[in-house]
């Protein structure tokens, strides 16, 4: 399992750090999000923060929305995001895709 302080996974509460994260100088943002208590979130958030450090790909941003954080349900509402876990995937600022 990967440590949180070596995770390159930065975590969203905020509007504003969602605005700021698609403005993001990487090309590729990946945005994951999730909630407490879902089973399949457990299972893919320490592979994610896996993924964010083995990567070694410094061009992709990677974070987090937990929905019962801060302002994350109205963030997954903004984004038309009707459950968890959810991958929404930006190039330079405008979203390209989603994974459900």
């Amino acid at each position: 399992m990967t440590s949180a302080s070596t995770s390159r996974v930065r975590l969203i509460t905020t509007y504003a750090q969602f605005d700021s994260a698609l403005s993001d100088s990487n090309p590729l943002v990946v945005i994951l999000f999730t909630a407490p208590g879902c089973p399949h979130c457990s299972h893919i958030l320490p592979a994610f923060n896996s993924i964010s450090i083995e990567s070694g790909m410094s061009s992709i941003s990677f974070y987090n929305v937990n929905l019962m954080s801060g302002d994350g349900m109205g963030i997954a509402r903004r984004n038309q995001v009707s459950g968890v876990p959810h991958f929404s995937f930006y190039g330079r600022g405008r979203k390209v895709g989603d994974m459900r």
